[in-house]
C-alpha cells in the first residue's frame, strides 16, 4: 500500500497482469504507464474517498489472495496481515456466519452427499473479520494437513469445534480403537502388510482389511479378505490403490452383520447400518449409512444409538460422527468413527443437523 497526501492506493501485484489489463477501456489502459512512473503498479486500486479502514482492507484482500493462490505462491503485504493459506488448490472457498452463531468455512467437493448450499436455508452474512473465539465448522472434504488449517482458522479469530488432537482421536483408528474395544469388531493396526502367518495367528478367515483412515471406496474384494491366496492379491493392489497405500494397514475380525436389499455391484455388500452425527455429546441427526440401497429401517434404532452415544461420551470429540451397525446376530456394534467435519451426510439429512446445531448453540453449548 502507498500513500500520498493522504490518499491510500493497494498497489496489485497480479500473477497474470496481461489478461486483467486487456480487460481495461482504451482510456484506462493508457493510465497504466503513468502509474508505473509514479511507483504503482500496473493495476490499483484507489481507496480516495472511501469510507473504510485502508488497512483492513488491504488486510481483507490478501487474506482472500491467499485462499486462492496455487502451491508454492506466497501472498504478502507491505503490513503484517492476519495469516491464510489455500486450502484447498483451485477451489472456491465460502466463508459464511450462520445466525450470527456459526463459521463455516466450505467448498464444493463435486459429492452430492457432502456439499450443502447454507444460504438457501439459513440466513447468512460475510463478515471480512470475526469476533475472537466465534465458534467454526470446516467442511471442505478431507483435510491433508489439520494442524495447519487450524491454525488459519485461529489466526481469522475463529475457534474450529474440534482441535488437531480431537480430530485424530476421531479420524485415526489407532486413537479411537483403544477407548471402544468393547463396542466394535477386534482390531490389529499394522506399520506395514503384514504376512499371511501373522494374520492367522490372531485371526480366522475371512478378515476385514483397510487403512487406518478408510476402505478403498468399499471395494469388497480389497475389504473381505477370504483366504491366503486372496490375501496375496489384495497386498499386491493395497500397496498400489490412490487411498490405501499412505494408510497404516488395519486387519478386523470379519462380523457378518445383518444384510440389507440393494447395495452397488463390487462394493462391500449394504447392511443395517447408520450413521450418526454428535454435537458436543448430543445426536443432532442419523440416518442409513447405504443411501444408495433400498430403504431399509429396524425397531431397536434406539438401542444402536445409545450405543453410538456412549461411543461419543468415551471420545470426547465436539463434532462427531459414530456410524453403527447390526450384526447377524442381532447385536449392536460400533463400525467406525470420525471428525463430523470430514464425513458426508449419507441418509441423514444435512438441513436438520445444522439446525439442531444452531438451536444447541443458541441454548448456549458451543
Amino acid at each position: 500500500m502507498r500513500s500520498r497526501q493522504c490518499n491510500h492506493v493497494i498497489c496489485l501485484e497480479l500473477r497474470n497482469p496481461e489478461h486483467w489489463i486487456g480487460k481495461l477501456s482504451p482510456t484506462q489502459r493508457k493510465l497504466v504507464a503513468p502509474n508505473q512512473r509514479m511507483g504503482y503498479c500496473a493495476l490499483n486500486l484507489n481507496l480516495s474517498g472511501v469510507a473504510a479502514d485502508s488497512h483492513l482492507a488491504l488486510e481483507f484482500i490478501v487474506k482472500i489472495a491467499a485462499l486462492h493462490a496455487p502451491d508454492g505462491d506466497r501472498v504478502t503485504a507491505t503490513r503484517p496481515a492476519r495469516r491464510a493459506v489455500a486450502f484447498r488448490k483451485d477451489s472456491f472457498m465460502h466463508v459464511v456466519l450462520l445466525e450470527d452463531l456459526l463459521a463455516v468455512v466450505s467448498a464444493r467437493i463435486g459429492v452430492a452427499v457432502y456439499d450443502f448450499d447454507f444460504e438457501l436455508y439459513f440466513r447468512c452474512r460475510h463478515p471480512t473479520f470475526f469476533d475472537e473465539g466465534t465458534p467454526c465448522v470446516l467442511r471442505v472434504g478431507a483435510v491433508e494437513d489439520y494442524q495447519a488449517q487450524y491454525q488459519v482458522l485461529r489466526d481469522w479469530g475463529l475457534r474450529p469445534v474440534n482441535t488437531p488432537e480431537q480430530h485424530e482421536r476421531a479420524s485415526e483408528l489407532a486413537m479411537w480403537y483403544p477407548l471402544l474395544t468393547d463396542m466394535t469388531p477386534r482390531t490389529r493396526i499394522f506399520e506395514s502388510l503384514p504376512d499371511a502367518a501373522q494374520i492367522e495367528q490372531a485371526f480366522d478367515w475371512p478378515i476385514f482389511l483397510k487403512g487406518s483412515r478408510q476402505t478403498s471406496k468399499h471395494n469388497a474384494k480389497l475389504s473381505v479378505i477370504g483366504d491366503r491366496e486372496h490375501y496375496a492379491w489384495a497386498s499386491e493392489h493395497y500397496r498400489r490403490d490412490p487411498v490405501l497405500h499412505w494408510q497404516r494397514p488395519v486387519v478386523r475380525e470379519f462380523v457378518p452383520l445383518q444384510a440389507v436389499a440393494g447395495g452397488i455391484a463390487g462394493k462391500v455388500p449394504a447392511s443395517m447400518e447408520f450413521r450418526s452425527f454428535w454435537w458436543h455429546g448430543a445426536c443432532v441427526g442419523w440416518g442409513r449409512y447405504w443411501y444408495q440401497a433400498a430403504q431399509y429401517a429396524c425397531d431397536d434404532i434406539d438401542d444402536g444409538l445409545a450405543l453410538a452415544a456412549e461411543a461419543a461420551r468415551r471420545l470426547q470429540v465436539p463434532f462427531l460422527v459414530v456410524d453403527i451397525a447390526k450384526t447377524a446376530d442381532g447385536r449392536w456394534i460400533v463400525i467406525e468413527c470420525n471428525d463430523a467435519q470430514e464425513s458426508g451426510y449419507a441418509a441423514a439429512a444435512p438441513r436438520a443437523i445444522w439446525s439442531a446445531i444452531i438451536e444447541s448453540l443458541q441454548g448456549g453449548a458451543a
